[in-house]
């Protein structure tokens, strides 16, 4: 089984402390899990949540093919 390890660079124009809060709450769950599947958005960063999610999603995809 491959490992993965994720760095990224986000612009983003939610407020830093809710995308900061989403991303190191989903970052631990994709390093812990080695998946992109089955994660939890974190509660009040919704949108944050969704596009981290998705984000990983697409480079897991990206780098299956």
């Amino acid at each position: 089984m491959e490992s993965f390890s994720a760095s990224a660079s986000c612009s983003t124009l939610d407020d830093e402390e809710y995308f900061d809060e989403a991303w190191n709450s989903i970052y631990n769950q994709v390093m812990g899990s080695q998946s992109a599947d089955g994660l939890d958005a974190v509660s009040g960063a919704t949108f944050s949540s969704q596009g981290i999610i998705q984000a990983f999603q697409n480079a897991l995809s990206q780098a299956q093919n």
